[in-house]
């Protein structure tokens, strides 16, 4: 348990800086915080996000700065 905890408080740090050096003033607490209400909608063959204009562009940014692809998060 110990070994998974610091893992998750490794990567979690890591992903604060990578935000913080590109622009992007909050920790991973304050990121999760804000987007856990966007929701992953899939309606036939269509996939989208669902929350507030404001915490889904949160997710986006944050999807850029770490340089992740949104099609392996959404798939």
């Amino acid at each position: 348990m110990m070994f998974v905890i610091s893992l998750a408080t490794m990567v979690s740090d890591i992903v604060t800086h990578v935000l913080k050096e590109n622009g992007m003033d909050l920790t991973m607490q304050g990121v999760s915080g804000k987007i856990y209400s966007v929701d992953l909608v899939c309606e036939g063959d269509e996939e989208y996000l669902d929350g507030s204009p404001e915490h889904e562009e949160l997710f986006m940014r944050m999807v850029e700065v770490l340089g992740l692809d949104p099609d392996y998060l959404i798939d």
